[in-house]
């Protein structure tokens, strides 16, 4: 019997390793085909993400909103900041000085005769000069005295002189506003004076029998009433009929005549088309305008006979 050598006891115990060329082709291969896999699906990832960013931009950038929000409210605060009143403002415009000033603090006041005199916080004190450098003169008791702006309300209540300033400047331009409005918007009475039927000359039709139908307009306005009027007759079933626009130029207080031919009668001249009403709209050179109805007579003068 054979003993085994050093070698042969290591050969069984460690089995033999098969070299690269035969084996480890395989894997690398298998590894390679995975990664262009992986490299695949990330691009097309990566190529979904761009068009959905391209369609919708504003969800894309929906991470961005807390800072953008940010910002805006802060440039809202500096806005509101910038257009706080200061001191010195307050001292270019007398129409903000309050005549009363109060303590927000208890504060210590010169006094030639008796010398120093704690005012306590909540002190009423009449202003009598507010100057640049943030001091204001008051007086105390008939005695002159200067304090710092700062430890009194002069911001808050000059604010409140300048709210109800601009309240009133605001009510008085919209009441403005709202009379040049009412002067412009036309004021006109529109009546029907007579109804008459005549024999005329009509489109396509020569001696046509035609209720003509005189309407009178009255400016009631306080202005001249320049500008087109048109007048549209209506049947007892609300059915348009015939409608005229007239050009006008009335002064306040005076009267402006026109007709309309129509083939309709009133009453019971034709009960289906019969007209009994009429609508009307002013304009004027401004644009304002202003419409109405009314209604018409129902007898009429006869003139063919």
């Amino acid at each position: 019997m054979h003993s085994a050598t050093p070698q042969a006891v290591q050969s069984m115990i460690t089995p033999p390793v098969e070299s690269s060329s035969k084996t480890g082709f395989l894997p690398l291969l298998v590894k390679g085909f995975l990664l262009l896999c992986l490299i695949g699906v990330a691009t097309t990832v990566i190529t979904k993400n761009r068009e959905q960013e391209n369609k919708n931009p504003v969800a894309a950038k929906s991470k961005d909103a807390p800072n953008a929000q940010t910002t805006a409210h802060n440039i809202a605060k500096t806005k509101t900041a910038s257009a706080a009143l200061s001191v010195p403002m307050i001292a270019a415009d007398r129409s903000l000085w309050p005549k009363v000033v109060s303590l927000n603090e208890k504060i210590s006041i010169s006094v030639d005769a008796a010398g120093n005199v704690m005012l306590p916080a909540g002190s009423s004190l009449q202003l009598v000069s507010v100057g640049v450098d943030g001091g204001l003169e008051i007086l105390w008791n008939s005695i002159r005295a200067k304090v710092p702006a700062d430890k009194t309300n002069i911001v808050e209540a000059a604010t409140q002189i300048h709210t109800r300033a601009a309240k009133l400047k605001a009510a008085e331009e919209a009441r403005a506003a709202a009379e040049r409005k009412e002067l412009e918007t036309p004021h006109l009475e529109i009546t029907n004076l007579i109804i008459k039927k005549v024999i005329t000359d009509a489109l396509f039709e020569k001696n046509a029998v035609r209720y003509r139908y005189f309407f009178n307009a009255k400016n009631k306005g306080a202005k001249p009433f320049i500008g087109s009027l048109k007048i549209t007759l209506l049947n007892k079933e609300s059915r348009k009929g015939k409608n005229e626009t007239f050009t006008c130029n009335i002064q306040p207080g005076l009267n402006q005549q026109g007709y309309i031919d129509s083939a309709w009668g009133p009453g019971n001249v034709d009960d289906q088309y019969s007209i009994a009403g009429f609508t009307f709209k002013a304009t004027v050179e401004s644009g304002e305008t202003a419409t109405g109805s009314g209604t018409v007579l129902t007898t009429f003068e006869n003139t063919t006979r």
